[in-house]
């Protein structure tokens, strides 16, 4: 049964999120060789709410997607709520991995996006044997701003 405070209009965004990730991810695969698309519904069943359900099927679209860009989605009708916060997601060419995660945290809707991505990206690397240190790292200056907000200058 859907929450009291999500909206006709909110499960609509879920399914709109969850058929462009589809489309905008095929034939692309996550570090598990697995289809990419896969990465953002694990995502989304980390997070509660259709708002970051939506946020957390689109994380990557733009930044990994050819032909995604913020108007496309805004075209589409999502709300600009959500298309701030996927922007957060959106690594930025000249960021460090620290910078990124703490911008990407200080968005609200974002934050437990960040965190679901960090958890399932460590997840895939530990099981590939590939070098878990970034996401670790990530996941550690998420409960350092969490705990201090002002902790920005980190990096």
């Amino acid at each position: 049964m859907a929450k009291h405070s999500e909206t006709s209009t909110d499960a609509s965004e879920v399914d709109m999120a969850r058929k462009v990730a589809s489309e905008a991810h095929d034939g692309q695969t996550d570090k598990t060789g697995q289809p990419y698309v896969s990465h953002c519904e694990r995502v989304a069943d980390r997070v509660q709410g259709a708002k970051e359900k939506t946020v957390a099927l689109l994380h990557d679209v733009v930044e990994k997607c050819d032909g995604w860009h913020f108007d496309r989605l805004r075209q589409l009708g999502f709300s600009d709520d959500v298309i701030d916060a996927i922007d957060a997601l959106t690594r930025r060419p000249d960021e460090t991995d620290d910078q990124f995660v703490i911008r990407a945290v200080a968005n609200k809707l974002a934050c437990p996006v960040k965190i679901a991505d960090l958890h399932d990206n460590l997840q895939q690397a530990n099981s590939v044997g590939s070098d878990p240190v970034k996401y670790k790292r990530g996941l550690e200056l998420v409960t350092m701003v969490q705990a201090d907000p002002n902790l920005t200058g980190l990096t």
